[in-house]
Parts: structure tokens; C-alpha cells; sequence
């Protein structure tokens, strides 16, 4: 499995449908929608839109790809690194009855067991609050091959 880089092309406008809708196209490389991703996510930096995605190098759209200049192969730390330089966690509520009822509990000024102040903490697995999770989560233990260069 591999990490590839995709910049997106964004044309404002640039096609007949969209700028009857008031649209932008994105331009992506040759072969770039036959690609089966294992996850793959847009992410921004310095106002260029890349796709970010984990995806087996086997499959045949991927030997067309990766001949774009627009497309890069990242090892796994410039992939974390690129991930958490640019994509943000945001808290959400994974349980909502959860929170709920210990709203409620909070209200009464009952206390709080280890499991309940662990499902308010979003850093913490238990199902309550938790954090989204990025690019570099989804890859941290995951096997990517190497970037061959030449």
C-alpha cells in the first residue's frame, strides 16, 4: 500500500454546467477516478486543494496515475506530517444519550465515575465525545512502502 499526494486542479467556473450553477471544476489527473482508495480525504495548504489517499499501487489506473506530475508519493512520516500540518480534529459527540443523561447527572451535582469523565474526554476511545479522526490517524499504524526516487 502506498500514499499519493493528488493536486487538484481547481477551474472556476470552467465548464458550461458549472458556471450556469456558480461552480468550480476540479481537474484531476488521467486515470484518477478508476483508482480504488482504502481512504482518502482533501486537504488544503497555502490555497491548493490535494487529495490525500492510502490506496494498493497494484491496481492498474495506478501505473497512468502516478505519471502525473501532480501526483507525488509520500513515505508514512511526510504523510503524518502533511496530514497534521494541515488537517484539523474537531470534537463530536459519538453518544448523544450518553451525554445527555450526564448533562442531567451534572445538573443534579451527582459525581461523575472514571467511565463517565472518560467518555467527556475526546481523547479518550470511550463513546461520549471524541475527536475526528485525520489522514495521519487513519495511516499511523498502517504499512506504507517505501517511496522508490529514480
Amino acid at each position: 500500500m502506498k500514499v499519493i499526494k493528488v493536486r487538484v486542479k481547481i477551474h472556476p467556473n470552467g465548464a458550461a454546467w458549472a458556471r450556469k450553477n456558480n461552480e468550480a471544476v476540479m481537474q484531476y489527473p488521467t486515470g484518477y477516478m478508476d483508482l480504488d482508495f482504502a481512504r482518502a480525504g482533501y486537504v488544503e495548504e497555502n490555497g491548493i486543494t490535494y487529495v490525500l489517499g492510502y490506496l494498493d499501487e497494484t491496481q492498474t489506473a495506478y501505473a497512468t496515475v502516478s505519471q502525473s506530475a501532480d501526483v507525488m508519493e509520500l513515505n508514512k512520516a511526510d504523510a503524518i506530517a502533511f496530514s497534521e500540518a494541515n488537517e484539523e480534529r474537531f470534537e463530536e459527540v459519538t453518544d448523544e444519550g450518553k451525554i445527555k443523561r450526564l448533562t442531567i447527572k451534572s445538573q443534579l451535582g451527582q459525581a461523575f465515575t472514571q467511565a463517565e469523565l472518560d467518555a467527556i474526554d475526546p481523547t479518550k476511545p470511550t463513546k461520549g465525545i471524541n475527536n475526528t479522526e485525520i489522514f495521519a490517524d487513519y495511516i499511523a499504524d498502517k504499512t506504507v512502502k517505501a517511496v522508490v526516487i529514480g
